[in-house]
């Protein structure tokens, strides 16, 4: 429990509940949580049976944003359902009780070949004790859009149990066939995120919200200009032309024709006329200035944007991933990799470690270390201290202390000071024999000038 509390409070985004404390009443342990004034979405789902499209789509793009950045921390939350997200009285979306999410690198809640998470929102991946990824997350979002939309759950049985295998051999019902309002493009979004292959789904929670507020957007109707018809020239007799009361119209004269005032007392009407002209001669300046400045701050945007800067892009997690799809992600993200196979008792394939930590800001074009499981039990060695995020000398120091030769590679990113490790390998509390080569990744400044930002997968 306070591991969950320690990890929920790492967290911190506008579309999840914030976690604040880890208390211990009477031997009890507590977490002292955001107050959200409102309902879950499952509450809301029983009350109203289904949901208005625009609605769907709003709930589930605040989720979407909520584990995006969990994600990028590096954390799974494994059981997205409706009963997690908080829909405050004022509208927020808040996803709540990340209390079995994990850290994408921590595999000690699944090895003992626990399945963990809600039989009506895993993914097919969960369901056959392979460890949940953030695709896993994705496709929980796909099944409760499919709820709010469809106004009963993607698959449907008498156990829990029996839930859980149908989605290893079924796919749900076309929405569509459903719900026939729903816009196609909405529905193909839900459908791949159901997909029961990950790798078929979308490849980060970003690309998942963007996808679907853009086919949302692309399937409303085009709003056509407004067309005003001339107004017709009447004539009108001179008796129905004229009010009733025409011998006391007053004429009003435009304004540049009427008199001016007088000018003031002991100033000459010159004079006058000068004083005026300077006051509009000062105001052109200070527009002319303001126009200069605006100019020149677009000009520096257009020169980021466009100038040949050098893109920076999030590490995605690559751990869970066999190593044929790690590499489809790294290739789609601008990264290379090299494989470095250790022996684990995870399945043979797996990639169980990466040297640089998930969410860390590189250059595109960085090189990342993927270790991947040769499928055989490690022998037993010691435990290799975790030494990301000390700086360089640091690290060195803890890791020799520890018995351990050290490599150092660098690495162009942003986000952290440079000369701070943003990663190692072996990985934290992997087991290493005494004198092995520990390799630590040292961040340095990107270069100067880099432009376009890109976010990494989930």
């Amino acid at each position: 429990f306070k591991r969950e509390a320690l990890m929920a409070a790492q967290l911190s985004h506008p579309n999840m509940a914030g976690v604040f404390d880890y208390v211990q009443d009477n031997g009890r342990p507590c977490i002292v949580m955001e107050f959200v004034n409102g309902e879950t979405l499952a509450e809301r789902l029983a009350r109203a049976g289904r949901l208005d499209v625009v609605e769907a789509v709003r709930i589930a793009s605040g989720l979407l944003s909520a584990l995006r950045s969990a994600h990028d921390a590096g954390i799974v939350h494994r059981d997205v359902k409706p009963g997690n997200v908080m829909l405050a009285a004022k509208g927020d979306v808040k996803v709540t009780d990340f209390g079995i999410a994990r850290a994408a690198s921590d595999h000690t809640l699944t090895e003992t070949g626990m399945v963990i998470g809600t039989a009506h929102y895993l993914a097919p991946e969960q369901v056959s004790g392979r460890p949940a990824t953030p695709s896993s997350d994705l496709y929980s979002v796909g099944a409760i859009l499919y709820e709010m939309l469809a106004g009963k759950k993607p698959f449907e049985a008498e156990t829990p149990i029996a839930v859980a295998m149908k989605r290893l051999t079924e796919d749900p019902a076309p929405l569509r066939t459903v719900r026939g309002d729903v816009p196609a493009p909405v529905a193909q979004v839900i459908e791949r995120a159901l997909a029961r292959d990950p790798a078929e789904r979308y490849t980060s929670a970003e690309e998942m919200r963007r996808a679907l507020e853009g086919a949302f957007a692309a399937s409303q109707p085009a709003t056509a200009p407004q067309t005003i018809a001339p107004t017709p020239t009447e004539i009108l007799p001179i008796a129905d032309a004229l009010p009733p009361n025409a011998a006391e119209t007053v004429a009003v004269r435009p304004a540049a024709l009427a008199p001016q005032p007088p000018p003031k007392t002991g100033e000459s009407l010159p004079a006058a006329v000068a004083e005026r002209r300077r006051r509009e001669y000062r105001r052109l300046i200070v527009i002319l200035g303001l126009l200069a400045v605006g100019v020149a701050t677009a000009v520096i945007l257009v020169l980021a944007l466009v100038g040949g800067g050098t893109d920076v892009v999030a590490v995605p997690t690559f751990v869970g991933h066999t190593y044929t799809d790690a590499t489809a992600m790294a290739r789609r993200a601008g990264l290379t990799v090299v494989e470095d196979e250790r022996p684990s008792r995870r399945a043979a394939g797996t990639v169980f470690g990466q040297d640089i930590r998930a969410g860390t800001q590189v250059v595109q074009g960085a090189q990342v270390t993927l270790i991947v499981s040769n499928g055989t039990p490690p022998a037993a060695g010691t435990p290799v201290p975790d030494v990301r995020g000390k700086k360089q000398d640091e690290a060195t120091r803890t890791l020799k202390d520890a018995g351990f030769t050290v490599k150092v590679t660098y690495v162009q990113a942003g986000g952290v000071d440079p000369g701070t490790v943003v990663g190692q390998n072996p990985g934290p509390n992997d087991t290493a024999q005494p004198g092995q080569q520990v390799a630590i990744v040292v961040a340095t400044s990107p270069p100067k000038g880099h432009g376009k930002h890109k976010g990494g997968e989930g």
